[in-house]
């Protein structure tokens, strides 16, 4: 290869070169937008992954505390039935109470004091006077009667004192039933408020799983652009080595060529310097230098 070939082959190979170079640098630039771009669109999916993953925490949290409200509305009202039942039970004693109160005030009868007394009268005349066979037998039966009259008498005094005591029972055991009642409204209402947060995270997750989808397409789509680019980055690194180490064998050539310049100079200034020595001629500063270059020179 002439010369002048081989300097229009170097003067075309560093032209290559730096459009290599050029082309890097764009390649560079797209490669760090599209890295922003995707690193962008990956905080964004993150947040809305986050997200998704509070409310989803939150809703199973909340789940299981509405089923434990669930869990003692139903103990509660299984207390308040209970309390109700009682009502309803010392009710229908104090019903059956006064049925019987009524009854002995209608039926007007003796006391059970007078029955007692006349009673009481009748056995000592049994034991103290003398009487007939018949006449005895005729109080003995006349006891027997009102002994059993005695048995069947209503004490309107007990009715009235366990009416007393049957109402204040009912009383009680309402009292207690509206406070079963009462925490039933108040943990149904935290359980229905319950209800409705896991109601608006449901709807919140819904609404943001389409959005944390798009921003993964988009995570994506990036990522296979960012890999296409740094593969072709890769590839033009590749492409500019190969070139700069053929530039480097020019520069060998050019390096090698300079020193048998130098060389092909150094021997004539040695000859002139040989000349002026021969000659008996003053050296110079430049005559030493040029002297101390050829001894160099010869010990490479």
């Amino acid at each position: 290869m002439s010369e002048q070939a081989s300097k229009e082959e170097k003067r075309r190979l560093f032209a290559q070169l730096e459009e290599l170079k050029k082309e890097l640098r764009d390649l560079r630039n797209n490669l760090t937008s599209v890295n922003q771009e995707k690193e962008n669109y990956f905080s964004q999916k993150d947040i809305v992954s986050t997200k998704i993953r509070t409310a989803l925490t939150a809703i199973k949290q909340e789940r299981m505390q509405r089923d434990e409200f669930t869990k003692k509305v139903k103990e509660l009202k299984d207390q308040r039935n209970t309390w109700n039942k009682k009502v309803q039970d010392h009710i229908t004693v104090f019903k059956r109470l006064d049925s019987d109160k009524q009854k002995a005030i209608k039926e007007k009868r003796r006391s059970p004091d007078q029955l007692k007394e006349e009673i009481a009268s009748l056995e000592t005349r049994l034991e103290t006077d003398v009487m007939s066979f018949e006449k005895e037998k005729e109080m003995t039966k006349k006891v027997k009667d009102l002994k059993k009259e005695l048995a069947g008498i209503i004490d309107i005094g007990a009715v009235r004192d366990g009416m007393k005591t049957v109402n204040k029972s009912i009383t009680e055991s309402k009292k207690e039933s509206e406070v079963a009642h009462q925490e039933i409204q108040k943990v149904a209402q935290e359980s229905q408020q319950l209800h409705e947060s896991i109601l608006a995270k449901s709807k919140e997750v819904d609404e943001l799983k389409p959005k944390e989808k798009e921003l993964l397409e988009k995570c994506n789509e990036f990522k296979a652009k960012f890999k296409v680019l740094n593969d072709q980055f890769k590839a033009k690194i590749t492409e500019i080595n190969a070139l700069q180490e053929q530039l480097k064998e020019y520069r060998l050539e050019d390096s090698e060529k300079k020193k048998l310049d130098d060389t092909k100079i150094l021997k004539e200034k040695e000859m002139e310097l040989e000349e002026k020595i021969k000659m008996g001629k003053k050296l110079t500063t430049d005559d030493f230098y040029i002297f101390q270059h050829s001894k160099d020179m010869k010990r490479e």
